[in-house]
């Protein structure tokens, strides 16, 4: 299935773009980040649909790695571009193919989500190393090694194919430090709205919720506690959380 074109326009802060053009063109295969030794055109992974990474006002989560301390940055969920599936429609022969994702997409920006389009270009400094400015999905061709369906399988750029031995499904490594970057400059260029402050009381209020919990909990008193002083730790990062606006102050 194509992916989303690229579309230049920027949104100003806190807006989603109205809507995309037509969904291929961040979807470049590395091949030869695979195992090419063995021979293999396709990765052994089923096929699976592209999708676009969105992000709600409330959806907040605590990084560090790739990242100078603690940094509150969103928290992105995939919004897959499936017919038949969450508002995603059945593309007919003479419509463009937008039509597939068009309304769904405007239904979650109604009701306040920010969409990102899959080639929107992603800073370098935000990449795995030795890829160059791009989108965040990746399209690979694959055969299912279970249904033996050809087709595409799409993950995030960030997510990069390790040599997998013959008959082996194939598995990726998950840049985390780079794509930490990624989310820091999605709110530093006003491409998502910083959290407010009512995002942060209620991640900590979250936090003080687990340090109670495992003070109650029914544990061996030196697990217990082991488990207290990592949970406060983690309330006490949040609470002294970096916005990341404040990263590059």
């Amino acid at each position: 299935m194509p992916v989303p074109k690229k579309s230049r326009a920027r949104k100003s802060k806190g807006k989603s773009k109205a809507q995309p053009a037509s969904l291929l063109a961040a979807g470049r295969s590395r091949r030869t980040l695979t195992s090419d030794a063995a021979g293999m055109g396709r990765h052994s992974i089923e096929p699976s649909q592209p999708f676009f990474l969105i992000h709600h006002p409330r959806s907040w989560r605590l990084a560090t790695q790739g990242l100078d301390g603690p940094t509150l940055v969103p928290d992105l969920q995939r919004r897959e571009v499936q017919p038949g599936v969450n508002g995603m429609r059945t593309r007919q022969p003479h419509e463009p193919e937008e039509a597939t994702y068009q309304a769904a997409l405007e239904s979650d920006v109604r009701n306040g989500w920010t969409v990102l389009y899959p080639d929107e270009e992603v800073p370098s400094s935000c990449l795995p190393d030795g890829i160059e400015e791009e989108g965040y999905l990746r399209e690979y061709p694959c055969r299912g090694p279970i249904s033996q369906r050809t087709g595409s399988h799409y993950v995030e750029v960030w997510s990069v194919p390790v040599a997998t031995y013959p008959g082996e499904q194939q598995r990726y490594s998950f840049d985390r430090a780079a794509y930490n970057r990624w989310l820091v400059h999605l709110v530093e260029s006003g491409r998502i709205e910083g959290p407010s402050a009512r995002v942060r009381a209620e991640l900590a209020t979250r936090a003080s919720s687990r340090v109670a919990r495992v003070k109650a909990a029914p544990l061996p008193p030196d697990l217990r506690k082991d488990r207290v002083v990592e949970q406060q730790a983690r309330l006490a990062a949040i609470e002294g959380a970096a916005l990341p606006e404040e990263v590059q102050a």
